[in-house]
Order: C-alpha cells, then sequence, then structure tokens
C-alpha cells in the first residue's frame, strides 16, 4: 500500500493526504482552494505560484525561491504557503437594478393557496454559471426584490480556462464527476453565503435558475459535454427537465428544483438566450447586436422580425488571461490607463497595483496606437522611432533578458508592462468576436450602417468604454449606439426565476434563433485575419 502524505495549506488552515504522484496544485484542488492559472497545469503561464514553508518537493525553483504548483510534486509531508497574487479572488456583481420592471409570477409559487405561509418566505436563486465566474442573486419571490448577491471564481480554470479545456477534462475518466462537483460545491458556498447576509434560512428555497453556456450546463446538469467537442458540436439537450435540489446535493425546500435556461445551439447556451431575454432583444423594432464577451464570446444581431446568432472563441485576453501579467477585474488592477505627460495609470479600489486587467489592457493599446508607440501590427516600435514621441514616451520601453516590453507602471523593482505576446493576444481575440460579427452582417444583409445599437454585456463588457473598442477595431466606428448592459446572464436569469411567462419567451428565443456554425468556414477566417491588424 502505497504511503500518503500530508500536504498542508496556509493562510487557508487545511490539510489533505495525497498520492505522492500527485503535483501541489492537484493537492490544492482536491482541497478546495482553486488557484489561478489559465493553462489547465500545463506549467505554460506561471501563475499557479506557491512558497514551500516545509518539506522536501521534486520541483524546480525561482530565484525567488517561489514553484509553480503543477510542475511541483511532493517528496514528504509539506506545508505550502498560497501567495495572495496566486488566489482565485471574488470578482465584482454587477446588476443593473434590485427589483424587476416586470410582473412578478414566479412559477414556482403557482399552485399555493393564498393563504399558504411559504408565499411570504419563499425564495429563489438565480445563478449565472460562468467558464470564469460563478454568480449568484438570492430573491423573494412575492415581491421580486434582490436581497443579497455573491460571486466566485469557477474553480474548473484549474482544468483550463476555455470550454475546450473543460470538454477534454470532461472526457477523461471521472472528469465530469469532478468538474460538476466543483460547480456544486461552490454554488453550496455561494447560495449559503447570500442566505447569511440576507439573514435567511435556505429551507425557504424553493427555486434555482442556472443561466450557462452549453458546457456549463452540461455539466451542471450531469450529462458529457464530449459531442460539444467534435463536429458537428451537437448537444445533449437543448431544453432539460427540472432536477430536484436534492438529488444534487444542494440544502432547500423539500419541493425546490433546478431550472436550466435552454441553450440555442453547442456553442450557443442559456446564458445568450438569457441575454437576449434581459436586453428585449427579440422584441426590438430596430436592428441590434448583442456582443457576449467572454472566454467565448457570443454575437446576435436581429430584432422582433428574427435573431441570429454565432460563438467565437474569443479566448481569457479580455479577462486578463494570457496576459503575463494580467489578471481579472480585481483590487489592484490596472484599469484605467491614460498617455498624458507620461503614462497614469490608476485601479481598481487604489490599491497597490497588482497587475492589469482586460480593460487597462485594452486602453494602454489604444494609446499605444495613438501616440506611435506600436504600429498597427502591435510591433513595439524600435530605438529611433521612440525618440520621436512625445512625453519621452520611449523610455517606457525596456529590452533586456525579460524581453521587450513597455512599462505602465514601475515601483522600487516592480513593474506592470505589455510585451508583444500580450498584445497579440488582445489582437487575436477581437479579431474573433469582429470577424463573427461580420459574417452576421453578411448572413443578414446587413451592414453596419444598419445596425442602430450595440449592446455589450458580460463583466468585461460592463466596463468597457466604446472609444476603446473602436481604437482597437472590436467595433468600427459607426452611427450606431453603444450601450453596456452589465450581467444580463445574471438578469435572464432573474427574470426566469420571477416570471413565468419568461419561461415561455425563454424556450421560444432558443427555438426560433437562427444559428450559424462558422468552424471551417473560409470567410470566417478570411474576416479573422483581415481584422486582427489594429486600425
Amino acid at each position: 500500500m502505497q504511503t500518503l502524505l500530508q500536504i498542508s495549506f496556509i493562510p487557508y488552515d487545511r490539510k489533505i493526504e495525497v498520492n505522492p504522484r500527485w503535483s501541489l496544485r492537484d493537492a490544492a484542488i482536491v482541497a478546495g482552494i482553486p488557484l489561478t492559472g489559465s493553462c489547465g497545469g500545463n506549467g505554460i503561464c506561471g501563475k499557479c505560484r506557491i512558497k514551500l514553508v516545509s518539506g522536501e518537493v521534486d520541483g524546480e525553483p525561482d530565484e525567488n525561491g517561489i514553484y509553480l504548483a503543477c510542475r511541483t510534486l511532493p517528496r514528504t509531508d509539506c506545508v505550502v504557503e498560497i501567495p495572495e497574487e496566486s488566489r482565485v479572488r471574488t470578482p465584482k456583481t454587477i446588476l443593473r437594478g434590485e427589483r424587476p420592471d416586470y410582473a412578478v409570477d414566479p412559477p414556482a409559487l403557482r399552485g399555493r393557496t393564498p393563504d399558504d405561509p411559504l408565499r411570504k418566505t419563499a425564495l429563489g436563486v438565480a445563478c449565472d454559471l460562468g467558464t470564469s465566474t460563478i454568480v449568484v442573486g438570492l430573491a423573494r419571490l412575492h415581491d421580486g426584490a434582490v436581497i443579497a448577491t455573491d460571486s466566485i471564481g469557477n474553480p474548473q480554470v484549474v482544468h483550463g480556462d476555455d470550454v475546450v479545456s473543460r470538454i477534454a477534462h470532461a472526457s477523461q475518466t471521472d472528469g465530469l464527476t469532478e468538474l460538476r462537483t466543483m460547480v456544486l460545491e461552490s454554488l453550496d458556498g455561494l447560495i449559503s453565503n447570500v442566505c447569511n447576509q440576507a439573514g435567511v434560512s435556505r429551507d425557504d428555497i424553493l427555486d434555482l435558475t442556472v443561466a450557462g453556456n452549453a458546457t456549463m450546463n452540461h455539466i451542471f446538469a450531469g450529462e458529457s459535454p464530449s459531442s460539444l467537442g467534435v463536429a458537428p458540436y451537437e448537444p445533449v439537450f437543448l431544453e432539460h427537465d427540472p432536477i430536484a435540489l436534492s438529488d444534487i446535493g444542494l440544502a432547500a425546500h423539500p419541493d425546490s428544483n433546478a431550472r436550466i435556461l435552454p441553450n440555442i445551439a453547442g456553442y450557443i447556451g442559456g446564458d445568450t438566450t438569457a441575454g437576449i431575454l434581459s436586453t428585449g432583444l427579440h422584441e426590438s423594432d430596430s436592428l441590434r447586436m448583442f456582443i457576449d464577451i467572454g472566454t467565448n464570446g457570443e454575437i446576435v444581431l436581429g430584432n422582433k422580425d428574427g435573431l441570429t446568432a454565432c460563438s467565437a472563441a474569443a479566448g481569457p485576453a479580455f479577462e486578463g488571461g494570457r496576459i503575463e501579467q494580467g489578471m481579472r477585474a480585481e483590487p489592484g488592477a490596472i484599469e484605467r490607463v491614460i498617455f498624458k505627460n507620461g503614462i497614469r495609470v490608476s485601479t481598481i479600489d487604489n490599491v497597490r497595483t497588482r497587475g492589469v486587467c482586460g480593460t487597462g489592457v485594452i486602453q494602454a493599446i489604444g494609446c499605444m496606437l495613438e501616440t506611435g508607440l506600436i504600429d498597427k501590427a502591435g510591433r513595439i516600435v524600435g530605438e529611433a522611432e521612440a525618440e520621436h514621441l512625445p512625453w519621452n514616451l520611449g523610455a517606457h520601453i525596456h529590452d533586456d533578458e525579460k524581453g521587450k516590453r513597455i512599462v505602465l507602471w514601475e515601483e522600487d523593482d516592480e513593474e506592470v508592462a505589455l510585451g508583444r505576446k500580450d498584445i497579440s493576444e488582445i489582437a487575436i481575440a477581437k479579431a474573433s468576436i469582429r470577424a463573427a460579427a461580420e459574417i452576421l452582417l453578411k448572413e443578414t444583409n446587413s451592414t453596419w450602417d444598419d445596425v442602430d445599437e450595440i449592446l455589450f454585456a458580460g463583466s468585461f463588457g460592463n466596463f468597457l468604454r466604446a472609444s476603446d473598442a473602436e481604437k482597437i477595431g472590436l467595433i468600427p466606428k459607426s452611427g450606431a449606439r453603444v450601450k453596456f448592459a452589465g450581467n444580463t446572464s445574471l438578469e435572464g436569469a432573474l427574470k426566469v426565476l420571477l416570471s413565468s411567462d419568461a419561461w415561455q419567451e425563454a424556450l421560444g428565443i432558443a427555438h426560433s434563433t437562427r444559428f450559424v456554425e462558422l468552424a471551417g468556414r473560409a470567410d470566417f477566417q478570411e474576416q479573422f485575419v483581415n481584422a486582427i491588424p489594429f486600425p
């Protein structure tokens, strides 16, 4: 029998016994400690940094004694410290309002008599089940008031930051069970948190609505998403029967169920259905474009006469992933960048700089383009060209053993900078979204001039400025109004939670929206290549 080793994690005060063949990253996952990382444990992103307090390991530390958890195996019992920069943090929860602007008629209360005491105490939970983030809102069913919200980084990121990685992991032995357990345990903790915030009992929860992309919806339902990973990318289900919360280990009222918002196609899930529902895109008189920018970007174009949708793999760059010093929109992340008399930055919550989030990267690139620090191909200019830049910006170009980069912030021996690879990641991500939008316009015989309004959704989209989107070529300069719709996935899940009619609307949206598959289309590849250069 193989000897197990004990791994202790600080500051979490957690211990776990593991097989010596496990990496310290694996040990952290099983202990319920999600580490930052975007490569699924392949040792590429370099973000799962840990400190060895005691014990012996097989692994190579850097000059500061820092190990990568995914590349380090224990040889003895160990005590491991998770530094602040390696901890997955709670992102902001964004809702446009706390009370609905529609008639409250929760399906969970239908059939209950007027004198049923549960009518006054009944609760519902809406969940935005994102690839990167899980967000919940707790609502009173009798009046629709949202009384608490909470969110957490999706711990599945340790198996990769995109749905393709999740699909691959789910296809391994026990992979689906592991991914589902991660989601359910995270959701269980979030539900406890919001109930504690509001001072209410979980026993009064009657309904849970879940809006996720098709892969997340499949994992939540315990259905293998493997068919989504191979052509023709068909989902196991578009609609799913309600799931008793007691069957998936979520404590609530005995009659409570989970309802999954219907998928539209293999790569257009219930989160897009929720977005259409919450923005009223399906009821619009004018032509509108809905863009939900996340790890997987969904774009919908249309109005009351019909909707056409597609999905583009944007990757995590807009959310700080695959950016060397990128991070999510958390305290300490550079979110604003201004080039005037030098480079000025501001961070979320105005605390010490820890890295840069997606909006900060995009603003920085826009400023670099305007001032000539980079060209349209994203190339950082040479020494001779830099001499002619305003405000001595050339001094921010560093070129040493770390490579050529533009320093946004520097203090003591620390810096936050963007290199050529970081700029390329944004160029590729925005090209994917832009190319998908161009295909939708082509499919509907429309042009950008025909679009009356562009709606950006998602946590990233809520902080993006229209001028910055135009500077990098994510959207063209046009006459369209640009609006930021907030977390439309959660808003749509709340609407379905509180309105019986909304559930039928969601089903109608999922069935009637036309899906355009981009994979294998030569015109998409052509548009993608054309969209990579900056304008």
